[in-house]
């Protein structure tokens, strides 16, 4: 029987060109997950830390990938970005370092859901855009 999953496993993933970025996206706060998945990433040898972004929208979870690795980098967390933003607005921005390589999240989950929870009907959606 088929696998209905629709995830590709790791190994088909490392196995993309080396002019291929790969983004790995934690869901889960777990310890040994990043643990594993780096240590796995350490000894593949088709792959170069170069070509990596790992990253979660959970700030809790980017602290965990960046003390498993800081060289590989990651992308800002929701609650990363809003720190930013305040830093940003009461000026305090310049001074602050920064962690995470990429200033950018995947707006399409944040965005969905708000957008389905707020359209009651089909008229919202010609006034919105």
């Amino acid at each position: 029987m088929r696998d209905p999953s629709p995830l590709i496993h790791l190994d088909y993933i490392l196995l993309l060109p080396d002019d291929k970025m790969i983004n790995i996206e934690f869901k889960q706060n777990s310890w040994e997950l990043v643990q594993k998945v780096h240590s796995y990433l350490v000894h593949n040898q088709y792959i170069k830390r170069q070509q990596v972004f790992w990253f979660s929208l959970d700030e809790k979870i980017n602290k965990n990938l960046r003390r498993a690795d800081p060289n590989i980098p990651t992308i800002v967390s929701i609650e990363g970005m809003l720190k930013v933003l305040v830093l940003y607005y009461v000026g305090l921005l310049p001074f602050i370092e920064i962690d995470d390589a990429v200033f950018g999240i995947t707006l399409e989950e944040v965005f969905f859901v708000k957008f389905v929870n707020w359209m009651p009907s089909c008229d919202n959606l010609i006034s919105f855009f």
